[in-house]
């Protein structure tokens, strides 16, 4: 049991120590190209992201300052965040000859159409947050 238990950690800390060195699994790299066909979408959707959570936020009861509100701008465009995981819920898709979002019913995987929204969104909305 002792053995299994070391050989069990040391696996553990090899696949911890795997991402660290570059050697675990690619993150997914977004499309700057559709990014850019995107970003007046995408901004419009992350305006409405966050018009819908700071008014979530001031009914709960949360203080909505500048620094909250500045915190929340910064977040909304990252789909590894709660404030972000709206992206998660998109996908791209092709109507009438154009690049469309889709909305999803479920999270899914944030592969190269998550992370070309978020490009998107941060490269659009992100800047006129600033």
């Amino acid at each position: 049991r002792f053995l299994m238990a070391r050989a069990l950690v040391l696996l553990l800390l090899a696949g911890l120590a795997l991402p660290a060195a570059g050697l675990g699994p690619k993150k997914s790299r977004p499309s700057k190209e559709e990014a850019r066909l995107l970003e007046c979408t995408v901004c419009e959707e992350a305006t409405k992201q966050f018009y819908r959570q700071a008014e979530a936020k001031k009914k709960a009861g949360a203080k909505l300052g500048e620094v909250e509100l500045g915190e929340l701008a910064e977040k909304i465009c990252e789909p590894f965040t709660d404030e972000g995981e709206w992206i998660t819920h998109l996908d791209l898709v092709e109507r009438d000859g154009l690049l469309a979002m889709d909305e999803q019913p479920a999270v899914g995987r944030c592969g190269v159409e998550c992370q070309t929204i978020a490009l998107a969104c941060a490269e659009s909305f992100g800047e006129a947050a600033l």
